[in-house]
């Protein structure tokens, strides 16, 4: 059982740092679009650049929360305390 406890916890704690990985490649683009608005302040539609900034930003904010949250489980099962059969 010890064997599947921690084959489980591998799988678990890979999957996660791959989701990560794709969350920090999100931040990222999310991050270049709002500068690419930022740095166009010619565009036609000023209220329409400020609703994209905004939703930019909500998103941003969500994908944020979630890094946070796995950052929190990683560290939380990287501790030997927390892991199956010790």
């Amino acid at each position: 059982m010890r064997f599947l406890d921690n084959l489980r916890y591998g799988i678990c704690r890979d999957r996660l740092i791959r989701r990560r990985e794709v969350v920090v490649r999100t931040l990222a683009f999310l991050g270049a679009e709002r500068n690419l608005i930022a740095a166009n302040p010619h565009w036609n539609n000023p209220s329409s650049q400020q609703i994209r900034k905004r939703l930019l930003d909500k998103i941003h904010g969500w994908y944020d929360l979630e890094l946070k949250k796995i950052d929190a489980v990683l560290d939380r099962v990287s501790r030997p305390s927390t892991r199956f059969g010790k």
